[in-house]
């Protein structure tokens, strides 16, 4: 061999070592090392961080081979198209740890992580990730850019299309096909086809459905989820249900997409009538609104898991604390929280102000300007006193996810109150109260979902004065000012990523009016 043979082959070597990994994030990591396992020594890495526009240095060598770690499948087809398009060379990745049928057809870009079986006559696309130990039978057909997550086991014959997520641990029976851009969540177990679109999870996995109780005249909230789920499902036949004891008067109920009657939560049936409903509707979410029920629907919350049923709701014992007013005040007291002191009648300046221990929508809560006042209503033993606090009146709306990290906080000013529920108001984006919210969240173990904490704002004090651990009758303003709640819950359920956020509008004012729904008394 001369020395201009050696030369080239050794200019090769060297070549063949190298490789462009566009993508430093932790699949990044993973990827280089597929990559040094199939003698790619010289990792070179390409990111340009969070840039929604994906680009690099077009003046890169064209010789060294690139090959895509991004998570993301859209973000991924783009990426290599451009790559291809700018004529470079697109490579995959397969673990030699790895068993492939050698009757298996492998795509461009297709990343192959340890452990990994593909069994015969299986077809896997161009950009596809098949991650740590998932199980490929025979006769699959695995569309472009999929995404399939660790320990997945796909049955012989099944397709799965463009786009799809597949996530950690989901089963998929034989002969199934699972359309396009969909997400499987993880441990789900697939037992029918899924449609382009669908969002699907549980065992076995379904639409999400959601149930909203006690749903009475919360057509906002109705509305709200039902948006949300067309937006987040695609179209599909995912739908919002609700419960109420008097259903053909609820309106919330009337433009839900199906309702059913149900005794008092106090009823001894009623949680039995309550699941088989949901079982009947294929339910994945119930989304409890008034305070009697919370304590009760926390105790069962573990039993209804069983069955695929996630109740929306915090520990019992935060609901336990929060129902009463003053084991809320204890709450705000051991925690050195500012709340209204509470009053002896007979040793205090007037005015002062009285509430239920148990009630809500400011039921029985008055002003008290006289001593005699104050001794009429000691008659029921129920009534506390406490301060009065003169300031601007704030309900805050707070998001915490199930890793207990708070998603979102809307305080929103309370201009005018009907019947205990805010009629006008305003959301403001206010620095002391927001801060005061993330700091009462460090101490609220157990909470989750919508939690909203009122409190007053005065010159110079924060002064707490309940938490409800529910969804608010002024929450519409929040999710009209763009911070949705409802999502949230729903990319939660899917075990989807969230991240705080304050990207919300600031200033908008809802000013509430009342709004008919018809209803056919001749169907009562």
């Amino acid at each position: 061999m001369n020395w201009k043979r050696k030369y080239h082959n050794f200019l090769m070597v060297l070549i063949m070592s190298k490789i462009y990994i566009y993508g430093a994030s932790g699949h990044g990591l993973v990827v280089a090392d597929i990559a040094r396992d199939n003698g790619y020594n010289d990792i070179i890495f390409i990111d340009d961080g969070d840039n929604e526009y994906l680009s690099y240095d077009n003046t890169l060598d064209k010789s060294i081979p690139f090959i895509i770690a991004i998570g993301d499948n859209k973000i991924r087809e783009k990426l290599q198209s451009k790559v291809l398009n700018d004529r470079f060379k697109v490579v995959s990745l397969i673990h030699s740890s790895s068993i492939i049928s050698s009757s298996v057809k492998v795509g461009l870009g297709v990343v192959i992580m340890p452990n990994v079986v593909v069994n015969a006559y299986s077809i896997i696309s161009n950009g596809v990730i098949l991650n740590t130990a998932c199980i490929i039978e025979h006769e699959n057909i695995i569309e472009d850019f999929v995404h399939i997550s660790p320990n997945v086991a796909l049955a012989g014959d099944v397709k799965v299309g463009k786009y799809t997520h597949i996530g950690i641990g989901v089963n998929i029976i034989q002969g199934i096909n699972i359309g396009e851009n969909c997400i499987i969540g993880g441990g789900s177990m697939v037992i029918k086809d899924i449609e382009d679109n669908s969002k699907v999870v549980g065992v076995p996995a379904k639409n999400i459905n959601i149930l909203i109780t006690s749903a009475g005249r919360r057509v906002s909230l109705v509305k709200s989820f039902q948006k949300t789920l067309k937006e987040l499902m695609g179209g599909v036949n995912s739908k919002v249900f609700t419960i109420d004891m008097n259903p053909t008067l609820s309106s919330a109920c009337q433009v839900s997409d199906g309702y059913k009657k149900v005794p008092r939560v106090t009823d001894k049936n009623y949680l039995n009538i309550l699941k088989q409903y949901c079982c009947e509707k294929n339910i994945s979410i119930v989304v409890p609104t008034i305070d009697t029920e919370l304590s009760i629907l926390a105790q069962v919350k573990d039993e209804f898991k069983k069955d695929g049923i996630f109740i929306a709701i915090s520990s019992q014992e935060v609901c336990d604390i929060f129902y009463l007013k003053d084991s809320t005040e204890e709450f705000f007291v051991k925690n050195n929280l500012d709340t209204p002191r509470e009053i002896d009648i007979n040793n205090c300046n007037y005015p002062i102000f009285a509430k239920l221990n148990n009630s809500s929508c400011s039921i029985g809560a008055t002003i008290v300007y006289t001593p005699e006042h104050a001794k009429e209503l000691t008659q029921d033993k129920n009534y506390i006193f406490q301060e009065y606090i003169q300031g601007a009146e704030y309900t805050v709306d707070v998001f915490i996810d199930k890793n207990d990290n708070v998603i979102s906080i809307v305080p929103r000013l309370r201009i005018e109150v009907r019947a205990g529920e805010v009629n006008k108001a305003q959301a403001i984006k206010d620095k002391i109260i927001i801060d005061a919210i993330k700091n009462l969240c460090k101490k609220l173990n157990g909470a989750y979902g919508c939690v909203t904490i009122q409190l007053f704002k005065t010159e110079n004090r924060i002064v707490f004065i309940e938490i409800n651990p529910r969804f608010g009758g002024g929450y519409p303003l929040s999710y009209l000012s763009g911070a949705n709640f409802a999502e949230y819950l729903i990319k939660d359920y899917l075990c989807e990523k969230l991240a705080y956020s304050e990207d919300w509008k600031d200033n908008l004012i809802m000013l509430r009016y009342d709004a008919e729904v018809l209803v056919d008394g001749n169907s009562i």
